[in-house]
C-alpha cells in the first residue's frame, strides 16, 4: 500500500515546545527563498545548517550540517530532535502566517526508500490549516511527529488566524528508523516493488543513451545493465 504520509508514534510538551518557539522568535527569520513556491508569507529560521549560522536555510541532502548558537539555547527542540536515533541533516523552524498558502510542488530526494526522509512536528497550528500529500488532507496536531514522502506533490492551506510554525527535521535513514517505521505500519515491500518496476523502466534508457555515446569505457557497463534487464524481465 502507497504510504505518502504516516504519523510516527512520539508526541511532545505543547508548552515546552512553545517556549523554545518564544527564544527563537527573538532572533531574525528569513522569508523562503522558493518565492515562486508560496503566496503569503513564510519564514524560516535554522537550527541546524551548512555553516552553523540560524540564518542560512537552505537545505540539501549530503552536506556537512552544524548544530547553530540557536539550537544550544533550545533544550526541548534538541530533546525532540534527539528523540530520532539517526543523523540528522538540516533542522529548521518553519512558519506560515495565516492566509498563506504553499503552492502544491514536490522536493527531489525526500522519501524514505532513497535514504533521505523529512519529519514535522507541529509547535503551533489550528485545525483550518490542512497539509496535502497528492490531494489528500491531513491534519497534524500540535506535538505530534510526522513523516511525508516529499518528492510526492504536496501543499498547504492556512485558513486560520495565527502563525503556523513546524519543527522540520531532515534525517538520514538507518537501522533504527527502518524498525521504526516498519511498526509504524510503513509497507516496505510495496515501495521496493514500485523501485524494480521503475528501474525496469528505466533501463532501456539508460542503455541506449550509453550505446548513443560510444565509447569503449562504457562497454562493460552496457553489458552489466543489459544482464540485469534480462533478469528482471523474467
Amino acid at each position: 500500500m502507497a504510504i505518502d504520509f504516516l504519523k510516527l508514534p512520539f508526541e511532545f510538551d505543547e508548552q515546552l515546545l512553545l517556549r523554545d518557539l518564544d527564544i527563537c522568535q527573538e532572533y531574525v527569520w528569513k522569508d523562503h527563498f522558493n518565492t515562486s513556491d508560496y503566496v503569503g508569507e513564510w519564514k524560516i529560521i535554522a537550527l541546524r545548517s551548512t555553516t552553523g549560522e540560524s540564518v542560512e536555510i537552505t537545505a540539501s541532502p549530503a552536506q556537512d550540517y552544524k548544530d547553530t548558537e540557536l539550537l544550544s539555547a533550545c533544550s526541548y527542540f534538541k530533546k525532540a530532535i534527539d528523540t530520532l536515533e539517526c543523523e540528522k541533516e538540516s533542522v529548521r523552524l518553519m512558519s506560515l502566517a495565516a492566509g498563506s498558502l504553499i503552492k502544491e510542488h514536490t522536493d527531489n530526494m525526500l522519501t524514505y526508500l532513497e535514504g533521505n526522509f523529512r519529519i514535522h512536528i507541529p509547535i503551533r497550528t489550528e485545525p483550518e490549516v490542512t497539509f496535502f500529500f497528492n490531494k489528500v488532507p491531513v491534519n497534524m496536531k500540535v506535538g505530534e511527529m510526522w513523516y511525508g514522502d516529499f518528492s510526492m506533490p504536496h501543499s498547504i492551506e492556512h485558513l486560520g488566524k495565527f502563525p503556523r510554525v513546524h519543527l522540520v527535521i531532515d534525517c538520514l535513514r538507518n537501522d533504527w528508523s527502518d524498525q521504526l517505521f516498519k511498526n509504524a505500519g510503513f509497507d516496505f515491500e510495496y515501495y521496493k516493488r514500485l523501485a524494480n518496476e521503475k528501474r525496469m523502466r528505466d533501463l532501456p534508457f539508460i542503455i541506449s543513451n550509453l550505446e548513443h555515446m560510444g565509447d569503449p569505457k562504457n562497454f562493460a557497463l552496457i553489458a552489466e545493465l543489459k544482464a540485469e534487464l534480462e533478469i528482471c524481465q523474467k
